[in-house]
Parts: C-alpha cells; sequence; structure tokens
C-alpha cells in the first residue's frame, strides 16, 4: 500500500525458499521442475473491493516460487541472489533484474 514492495506474488514464495536453500533449513528438489517463462513473467491479479485493492494469490504462485527459488540458488547463490530479489520485488522484470545483478 504504501509502495515499498510493488511485487509479492510469487517471489514471497521464492525468497521463502531461497532462504532455506541458502541457510541448509531446506534442500534441492529435484521434482521441482526447471522455471519456465512464464513462472518468471507472472504477475499478481487485481481485486477491486470497496475499501483497498487486493490481490489474489493463486495456487501457481506457489509452484512458480518455488521454480524460481531453487532456479535462483543454482545459478545466483548468495549476494547476487538476493540482490536478484530486490529488484524483481521492486517490480523489475527478469531480463532487468539479471542486468542489475550483472552489472549492465
Amino acid at each position: 500500500q504504501i509502495g515499498a514492495i510493488k511485487i509479492d506474488v510469487p517471489f514471497a514464495e521464492a525468497i521463502d525458499r531461497f532462504y532455506g536453500l541458502e541457510n541448509g533449513i531446506v534442500k534441492l528438489n529435484p521434482e521441482i521442475k526447471e522455471p519456465t517463462k512464464n513462472d518468471f513473467t507472472h504477475q499478481p491479479g487485481v481485486v477491486e473491493t470497496r475499501e483497498r485493492v487486493n490481490y489474489k494469490e493463486p495456487e501457481w504462485a506457489y509452484v512458480s516460487g518455488r521454480r524460481i527459488a531453487q532456479w535462483v540458488h543454482k545459478n545466483y547463490p548468495g549476494e547476487k541472489g538476493w540482490n536478484y530479489f530486490y529488484l524483481r520485488c521492486m517490480g523489475k522484470s527478469h531480463v532487468q533484474a539479471l542486468k542489475g545483478i550483472s552489472g549492465e
């Protein structure tokens, strides 16, 4: 509501899993598939109410979040991974976030 984080879905789930992977709380799960282009580009749906705007959090958010977390952990562990998630949560696209963490 205050603009601090622009996108939550599916990144709340992804960040939770990434944290677990980075800290040894959970292990890579071979049953979780690689993320698809669609996983990286999903946007939350808006539900209008009389009081405020709420965002739907459908089941795909959890599936996509787990896929993205494992992909980031494998490809950009540590600080680069955290920077990727920061950029995504601030509204950057997947491509923009990758450029941001590579210094382009």
